[in-house]
């Protein structure tokens, strides 16, 4: 039941917002206040670029701005692209990009992709049945930084390193992970039944933050920094480097 009020807090803007002072005033994490902006200006420039799973709801939006921000080439990675994507893709904004449609989980997809000095990967790994897999998938891509994004739960009084599986919890279960009323969204296995036949649609796993560090650290990355998420409540953001 602790727990259970612990996620129902993290998950409002009221909750958010004590965690971003908490974070900036007395942890002194200045990435606290970070926008996707700021990420980008932190690690693109001059350097080559890899958007893992970037077209979702965004239409490839953060590849087009990386070459904006003066990325020496951009890949966009997915498993499929839009109509509007395609539209940027042929306009002036799409010289420096280019995509490849694959799963980002497979060889196949890293062989067809490539190499990048900065990975971007920002709201994937929950959606990924295996997350160990794509990150070791992403180490094999990256040859110096990952910014990575994830839905998360907090961490679990205690036990650390701990995660949630989301589907086949019962409904009020999966509540305590629905953000819709935050400006989040409710998908497959939080606001409704987990689906089969949508695959990656789902929502698969809300890992504590400190199960994501030490997944990097498994599998080949040094985390520098774990910062709440530019992009909504139960989210982080983490910066690592190759080792």
């Amino acid at each position: 039941m602790l727990y259970q009020w612990i996620v129902r807090g993290s998950r409002t803007r009221k909750g958010r917002a004590l965690e971003r002072r908490w974070a900036r005033y007395v942890r002194h994490d200045t990435r606290a206040s970070w926008t996707v902006e700021d990420y980008l200006d932190a690690h693109v420039p001059g350097r080559s670029v890899l958007d893992v799973g970037g077209m979702w709801g965004i239409d490839g939006e953060y590849s087009f701005r990386a070459a904006e921000k003066g990325a020496t080439s951009v890949t966009l990675l997915d498993t499929y692209e839009t109509e509007e994507f395609r539209r940027k893709l042929a306009s002036p904004r799409g010289e420096k990009v280019r995509f490849v449609c694959a799963d980002a989980t497979t060889q196949h997809a890293v062989d067809l992709a490539g190499q990048a000095e900065v990975v971007l990967c920002l709201g994937v790994l929950y959606h990924v049945p295996d997350p160990t897999l794509l990150i070791r998938r992403l180490r094999q891509m990256c040859t110096q930084t990952l910014v990575l994004e994830s839905l998360t739960t907090p961490e679990v009084p205690g036990v650390p390193q701990a995660g949630v599986y989301l589907p086949g919890l019962t409904r009020e279960q999966r509540k305590w992970w629905d953000t819709s009323k935050a400006g989040g969204t409710a998908g497959l296995a939080i606001g409704s039944d987990f689906d089969e036949d949508e695959g990656y649609g789902n929502n698969f796993w809300a890992l504590s933050p400190s199960c994501v560090r030490a997944l990097l650290r498994t599998n080949g990355f040094d985390v520098t920094s774990t910062s709440l998420s530019p992009s909504g409540v139960l989210r982080h953001v983490w910066v690592a480097n190759v080792r």
